[in-house]
């Protein structure tokens, strides 16, 4: 166990413990260098013999929180290897678990557990809308924090997991005994998103009754039973739905769970409101609430009301029938939070999940980001907030908008590399993504400084030719092929290694005789076509994926034209 006063990594000074359960410890600290308080999880690395189970949940629980960012959910900034355990470095998250709420208060309101079931809605399908889905598996009252400001956050992700399509059942047993669901320890099937809307449901029974399941023998009374009052309410039966015991009975997912949440009244009762009527009253509420803010200097309640149509206008983009819909509530969500940068992550998301970019897509996206707002008198666009106020989770999605612009839109390389040189030096960007960013600019500057010298054939004797030739393009192509591993991981999956095999390929049909007259040998081409070939081999599975099944094909055909035209060159010479 640490100890009180231990600095840790030459900054962390462990303040107190906070926090224990049956598999970690949390601990106050603050990092002496920057004056900022952190939450320090320490995780034993064997516990009981289970070493096994303990290392999976170890890895689940870093691998997941590094790449996932939600208002609802802490960011994880280190991770440190002390000896017996691991030391995960996260936001500290003040306020009190709901279940220190029910014991301090006993049941809760039907009001304020409604408005919690829909925030707790909305992070579980950020999490299930991940690829692979995240499936939580622990939901329960200890592990929700409400912070101050009104607002759940969802905590201790060490028996989360990845859903895999092709597993008929999980190969551990995990989560909480009366919260967790029946496929949780039946072995029957793998668990997935009604796993995690079960354990919704018992959440909010106990948040309701002031009853856990354990107290009731691991049964799921109807509500009513407790609290008569909400007897054969819409409430009472929507619980009754999350925790039916067979999966395929009870909501589909999150989605159709809020959509249920949202026609109950603050009293548990059904409100029959139409879609239409609902959207015009959520509307003029929200408008009459800012109004007040914006008199008062944006008092708390009309902050949460901002941040709670926020994500109502992420949850109608997700559930769009295509991306043009999609993208008018991604930009009002924007126009109502430019500097948060969810809206941005989800409508790049979106935007790229068919395996392009049209034309029209990314003008949607440039009116997004380049939309203006006044500020303290001044005018600027909803980039620079997004930048101003979040500069990490900014480095991050421009990294992401100019990769993707490199990879799905056509001729996208002069966009990509004007938004990858703003954060080619970023300190704020992963050293590793850092340099990915760096390659892609050296390959895409070959668009944007050649391009002057189109027509000239004998461009690269030109004063720029050492940095701008086409042995300085092919060298940078040939640094991420030869890491493709390492370029996967750091640029966020395979798309970006089969857009510089697309790319190499297509140069080397375009430009062979250039190619060659640049110093570049038939032997080092042969050894690009053969690792790309070997990359598309065990990577065959993408032909399956929606979002990468066009880019596959693509380079596919790019690698057989320029076999066909190494073939043709070297035949006729």
């Amino acid at each position: 166990m640490l100890q009180t006063g231990t600095l840790l990594d030459g900054k962390y000074r462990v303040i107190r413990e906070i926090g224990r359960g049956g598999m970690s410890v949390v601990y106050l600290a603050v990092n002496e260098r920057a004056g900022k308080t952190w939450a320090l999880k320490e995780v034993r690395k064997k516990v009981d013999g289970h070493d096994a189970i303990r290392a999976q949940s170890i890895a689940a629980e870093i691998g997941m929180l590094k790449k996932l960012r939600h208002p609802n959910l802490p960011d994880i900034v280190d991770v440190i290897d002390y000896g017996a355990c691991y030391v995960i470095v996260m936001d500290y998250i003040e306020g009190k678990s709901l279940k220190q709420i029910l014991e301090e208060n006993g049941p809760q309101e039907s009001r304020r557990v409604i408005a919690w079931a829909k925030q707790l809605c909305h992070v579980l399908h950020y999490l299930h809308s991940q690829d692979p889905p995240i499936i939580y598996r622990d939901m329960k009252p200890g592990n929700i924090i409400l912070r101050p400001d009104g607002q759940l956050s969802l905590v201790d992700f060490g028996t989360a997991r990845e859903y895999k399509r092709e597993n008929r059942e999980d190969t551990t047993w995990l989560g909480t005994r009366g919260y967790a669901a029946p496929e949780q320890f039946g072995g029957r099937r793998q668990t997935d998103r009604s796993t995690d809307i079960y354990a919704l449901g018992a959440t909010l029974y106990h948040l309701l009754t002031g009853r856990s399941p354990a107290d009731t023998q691991f049964v799921i009374y109807p509500i009513g039973r407790f609290r008569p009052e909400l007897s054969g309410s819409r409430l009472e039966k929507i619980i009754e739905k999350c925790c039916q015991p067979e999966p395929a009975r009870r909501f589909r997912d999150c989605r159709e769970l809020l959509s249920a949440l949202a026609q109950v009244d603050e009293n548990g009762a059904g409100k029959w409101l139409t879609k239409k009527r609902k959207r015009i009253l959520l509307t003029g509420i929200l408008a009459g609430l800012i109004g007040v803010a914006g008199a008062a200097g944006l008092p708390a309640y009309g902050a949460r009301s901002v941040r709670n149509e926020y994500l109502s206008r992420i949850s109608y983009a997700e559930s769009a029938d295509d991306f043009l819909e999609a993208a008018d509530h991604y930009k009002q969500a924007i126009q109502l939070r430019p500097e948060a940068g969810m809206a941005y992550e989800k409508m790049l998301s979106d935007m790229t999940k068919d395996g392009e970019i049209s034309q029209e897509e990314k003008g949607l996206m440039d009116e997004a980001l380049n939309a203006v707002q006044q500020v303290d008198g001044k005018t600027v666009s909803n980039l620079m907030l997004f930048h101003r106020n979040h500069p990490k989770e900014y480095a991050a999605f421009v990294f992401c908008l100019g990769r993707d612009y490199y990879i799905f839109y056509p001729n996208g390389q002069r966009d990509a590399n004007g938004y990858l040189k703003q954060i080619t030096e970023d300190a704020f960007l992963p050293e590793e993504t850092r340099r990915i960013a760096q390659s892609l600019v050296a390959i895409t500057d070959y668009y944007v400084y050649a391009g002057s010298f189109a027509g000239d054939r004998d461009w690269a004797g030109a004063n720029m030719q050492t940095m701008y030739s086409y042995h300085s393009l092919w060298t940078s192509l040939m640094t991420i092929i030869s890491d493709s591993e390492t370029a996967d991981e750091q640029s966020g999956g395979p798309f970006f290694s089969l857009a510089v095999y697309r790319e190499a390929a297509t140069q080397i049909t375009m430009n062979l005789q250039s190619i060659l007259d640049a110093g570049i040998t038939k032997n080092e081409l042969e050894q690009a076509l053969a690792s790309a070939r070997t990359y598309l081999s065990e990577h065959a599975g993408l032909r399956q994926s929606v979002s990468a099944q066009k880019l596959y094909e693509e380079t596919e055909n790019a690698v057989l034209n320029a076999e066909q035209e190494m073939k043709a060159y070297f035949h006729m010479n």
